[in-house]
C-alpha cells in the first residue's frame, strides 16, 4: 500500500519511450543531474542548519523557573497552585454630605429690534 510497484514503474518508461524515444538517454543524463545538484543544495542547507543549532542553544539562559508537579499521574495536565490572597482592604470612608448646589435663572434676553423699512 502506498508505495510503486513493478507494474507502475514499467508503465512510466514505456510512457518515457514513446514521449523521448531516441533521446531518452540524454533526458535521463539531465534529470539525474538535475536531482544530483537537488539533493546537494538540501544536504548544505541541512548542515548550515545543524551547524547554526548548537551556537544558539548556548546562548540561552538556564531555566530555572519552570515548576515540575511530581504529584500528578502521567498523562495529566498540571495545575500550578493557586497564587495568594491579597490583603482585605477597609471600606473606603464616606463622602461629605453638602446641599444641593442651586440652578442659577437663565437671563432672558431682550427682543432684538425689528429694522423698519422705508
Amino acid at each position: 500500500m502506498g508505495g510503486i510497484g513493478f507494474g507502475e514503474i514499467l508503465l512510466v518508461l514505456v510512457i518515457a519511450i514513446v514521449i523521448w524515444g531516441g533521446e531518452l538517454p540524454k533526458v535521463a543524463r539531465k534529470a539525474a543531474n538535475y536531482y544530483v545538484r537537488l539533493r546537494n543544495q538540501l544536504m548544505q542547507v541541512r548542515d548550515e542548519v545543524i551547524r547554526q543549532i548548537p551556537d544558539d542553544l548556548t546562548n540561552l539562559p538556564p531555566a530555572t523557573d519552570i515548576p515540575v508537579y511530581r504529584d500528578e499521574p502521567p498523562g495529566t495536565i498540571p495545575v500550578p497552585p493557586a497564587p495568594p490572597a491579597a490583603p482585605e482592604l477597609p471600606p473606603p470612608a464616606p463622602e461629605p454630605i453638602s446641599e444641593p448646589k442651586k440652578k442659577k435663572k437663565a437671563r432672558k434676553r431682550p427682543a432684538a429690534k425689528k429694522k423698519r423699512k422705508r
